[in-house]
């Protein structure tokens, strides 16, 4: 395989969030998992991200309750503004309404530190599941087999 993971093994192609995450979960339901990503080194990127209780109680259910806690805010509440007088309309009420609703909070980040527990929560599980300067160009599949291309050979 161009690839080289081998058989009964999942790979997963792009080291950001959405890929780290599927990874660890992976990880944690004792699948072999190797993620490939293209950039020659993950570093902190981006701005704010939301992520409500569903989403929370992802993260804390990978195991990375405590590390969220470090780097993320609990949100209060929302509320909209009008940009010319300021004026303000709350929008919904977070916080300890959403622990009591749906038993974990809506939190903020910057998108940086949560790639960062996420990374760090597949390094301690599966040290060298993440291969770097590894951009997927192709693949193709037959019944038994799939084949990854990379554009470093």
């Amino acid at each position: 395989m161009a690839g080289g993971i081998g058989q009964g093994k999942i790979a997963i192609i792009g080291g950001g969030i959405g890929g780290l995450a599927a990874a660890l979960a992976l990880i944690r339901q004792g699948i072999d998992v190797a993620v490939y990503e293209q950039a020659p080194e993950l570093k902190e990127l981006g701005a704010g991200v939301q992520i409500s209780s569903n989403g929370t109680r992802v993260l804390h259910a990978l195991g990375l309750g405590p590390a969220i806690e470090k780097v993320g805010v609990i949100v209060a509440g929302k509320e909209i503004r009008l940009w010319s007088t300021g004026q303000t309309w709350k929008l919904f009420d977070l916080g300890a309404v959403s622990v009591e609703h749906y038993g974990f909070p809506y939190m903020m980040f910057h998108r940086g530190d949560l790639h960062a527990v996420l990374l760090e929560g597949i390094r301690a599980a599966k040290p060298g599941a993440i291969h770097l300067n590894r951009k997927g160009v192709g693949g193709s599949q037959n019944a038994k087999d799939v084949e990854i291309q990379f554009e470093s050979g």
